[in-house]
């Protein structure tokens, strides 16, 4: 049944200039609910700007005014950051009060980022969407010792355990049975339709990602150079934010193996659709995600999939449309790399499988499970 009910919705995003997975589900969301006739706004904690485009009739609204810099003074950027995050929250406050949204929903990569308790401020109306793991961030290891007991402590005591929503049924699971309730799995919509499939003539093997350690991709490079030599005439190809930074070891992991003339490191792309049409093989070697849009975004483009076995993974995928390989294996990786190339006829196979598979993510069904839920939410305030 189709909802003709409009909402005034906010987002609450900590940074839109980011190019990561979370800002991109959080602009495909706001574009399409203002097409629909929603009022939309985003709330933001930094005034940078968008890499994504936004639709004009989509409010941004920052909370704190942009961060100085202080260069290799960690402990004044962490008080710092403090007393912006008192500043964003007081500023937050004041505009829940006079815009009185219908639905408030916070993006957070993890339970334990810096909204933490903010479900509280406008707690019957506010929904937390989860895009990662429901688990401590690994990097938050990289923080001091006194950032991560504060946010361990906010988190327990100020957290409330309700009205989750999240990306993949394992994380569900996993919430649910560390005592959370109105616990609800949505998945990420495929923010773009493409009628051209790959023709699946080109050998080329496609990666695309933040140059992070999350992403898996020095496994990837090693995997690729174990069968690079036997089969000269593929290619790979890496793209995504920092690829190329020396810091992220990828053009040294390149030299190293001497493939230099097999792999090419590309950073983000505005035309990235171009690039999984222009492919005969996608590969995710991630250690974790919430629920990977390049993963959907390739199957809808008409690729077969090799993916790491990472939680979640078998709502995005099946076995007729993608083979796995166990975390961080590149032995494994490079089996099924070379599996594929050799096999067309497979490949065309599993290609069909993921065209159909990706239907399942179009914005139209699971805008549906979005607008059941934003109704059972303010039904439950009502009563």
């Amino acid at each position: 049944m189709q909802n003709t009910q409009k909402f005034k919705i906010v987002s609450l995003v900590h940074a839109l200039s980011h190019q990561g997975g979370l800002q991109r589900v959080a602009v495909n969301l706001a574009n399409y609910w203002i097409s629909k006739g929603h009022l939309v706004e985003i709330w933001v904690f930094k005034d940078e700007p968008c890499i994504y485009q936004i639709d004009s009739r989509v409010k941004i609204k920052v909370l704190v005014e942009s961060r100085p810099s202080y260069p290799g003074n960690k402990i004044v950027k962490y008080i710092t950051d403090f007393f912006r995050l008192i500043s964003g929250i007081k500023a937050y406050i004041k505009l829940l009060k006079t815009e009185k949204p219908d639905i408030v929903l916070i993006h957070k990569s993890t339970v334990h980022d810096a909204f933490v308790g903010f479900q509280r401020l406008y707690s019957k109306r506010t929904l937390e969407l989860l895009h990662l793991t429901f688990n401590q961030h690994p990097q938050m290891e990289q923080f001091p010792s006194y950032v991560r007991y504060f946010q361990s402590i906010t988190y327990k005591f100020i957290q409330p355990k309700k009205n989750l929503v999240v990306l993949n049924n394992d994380v569900k699971d996993t919430v649910i049975s560390s005592g959370w309730k109105d616990v609800t799995c949505i998945f990420n919509a495929l923010p773009f339709r493409s009628e051209t499939k790959s023709l699946l003539d080109k050998k080329y093997m496609l990666a695309v990602g933040r140059g992070a350690p999350q992403k898996g991709f020095p496994i990837l490079l090693k995997a690729f150079a174990l069968i690079a030599q036997k089969h000269t005439d593929w290619k790979l190809r890496i793209i995504g934010e920092g690829v190329t930074h020396k810091a992220n070891e990828l053009i040294d992991i390149v030299e190293q193996y001497s493939l230099q003339n097999q792999v090419e490191l590309i950073e983000t792309v505005s035309n990235i659709k171009d690039y999984y049409l222009d492919s005969s093989i996608f590969v995710l070697s991630s250690y974790y995600e919430g629920m990977p849009m390049a993963l959907i975004e390739a199957q809808e483009c008409g690729l077969p999939i090799i993916t790491s076995d990472i939680e979640g993974i078998n709502d995005v995928i099946n076995e007729d449309c993608a083979v796995k390989f166990d975390i961080g294996n590149s032995q494994q990786l490079a089996e099924q790399m070379e599996r594929l190339l050799l096999n067309e006829p497979l490949r065309k196979k599993m290609a069909q499988e993921s065209i159909r598979n990706a239907r399942n993510f179009y914005i139209e069904s699971i805008d549906l499970k979005w607008m059941e839920l934003f109704n059972a939410t303010l039904k439950k305030d009502v009563n």
